[in-house]
């Protein structure tokens, strides 16, 4: 394990740029040999259990009034497909304010959290499970990350590399349909029509969304979360994550999972599909794991 002397260099000195042909899912042990942090302490995911409970209190989630009509850039990264939420070309100019925000003045956060991107993980044809962190010994057909930066840094690399300066919400996702009683849905702003427009490795494009039902989506889903300290669950994998995971049961659009597994591709040639585009579970150590609720 890592000293955090030199964690806290690393964070400091070396880059968040983790390029796509310098790892894959394929052996993540191999991460820590050109990533150290990969190898260090706090990693992300891991299996959450009930019975470590604590008590706090979840953030606020904001929309702002760029919510309602919001340029999303779409892309295939080779890793993951991604929707970049701090791309809006009409804001070049002048200062942008984010569409969603997490907002809260009490532990375990302090301060304003702006969305940088939302980003999938996802199993395989043959039916693996895709999520990435596990509930009790449950895995999940799916997760949704949305990953929000400190904005009180001048730029979401700098909030990358400090303890505390990245959120994560973590929604895992079950297919439409497969469970009778009532779940949450994940809105999935009309991609399941676009998802061949980014079939192939560096493939993107952009389209206005009205997000105002992704806040409501992730206002009920922090009602119920656990929250621990972890890290990114790719290379650099900087241990600088507070994560806050749903315990409340989320479904996904069926056929926007399925165009997922079967139709999106890591190259560019489209011959290896992305799925099971997730990190192992690591060892949660001495990390306490709290429940977060709303009153």
């Amino acid at each position: 394990m890592l000293p955090w002397w030199i964690v806290l260099s690393l964070l400091r000195t070396q880059s968040n740029d983790a390029p796509v042909d310098t790892w894959d899912y394929s052996d993540t042990e191999a991460w820590g040999h050109r990533y150290p942090l990969c190898s260090g302490p706090l990693q992300s995911p891991i299996a959450l259990r009930k019975d470590e409970a604590s008590t706090a209190a979840p953030p606020r989630v904001v929309a702002t009034a760029a919510a309602v009509e919001w340029e999303v850039e779409v892309r295939n990264t080779g890793r993951t497909i991604v929707m970049n939420m701090t791309y809006d070309p009409r804001s070049r100019e002048t200062p942008r304010q984010a569409p969603i925000q997490l907002v809260s003045q009490q532990e375990p956060l302090f301060g304003t959290f702006d969305l940088g991107e939302v980003h999938f993980h996802f199993g395989n044809v043959s039916g693996n499970p895709g999520s990435v962190h596990a509930i009790g010994d449950r895995f999940f057909d799916a997760e949704v990350h949305f990953v929000f930066f400190d904005n009180s840094f001048e730029s979401n690399d700098l909030a990358a590399r400090v303890p505390g300066g990245c959120v994560v919400i973590a929604i895992p996702l079950n297919r439409e349909g497969r469970y009778q009683r009532r779940q949450l849905p994940f809105p999935t702003l009309g991609l399941e029509r676009r998802i061949e427009a980014v079939s192939a490795r560096g493939d993107y494009f952009t389209y206005d969304v009205n997000l105002t039902n992704m806040r409501e989506m992730l206002s009920v889903a922090l009602r119920r979360v656990y929250m621990y300290s972890g890290s990114l669950t790719t290379p650099p994998c900087n241990p600088v994550v507070i994560w806050f995971v749903t315990a409340i049961e989320t479904s996904v659009n069926a056929v926007f999972l399925d165009r997922l597994i079967t139709g999106v591709y890591r190259d560019r040639d489209r011959r290896v599909l992305m799925g099971n585009n997730w990190r192992p579970l690591r060892e949660k150590g001495n990390r306490t794991v709290y429940t977060v609720q709303s009153n």
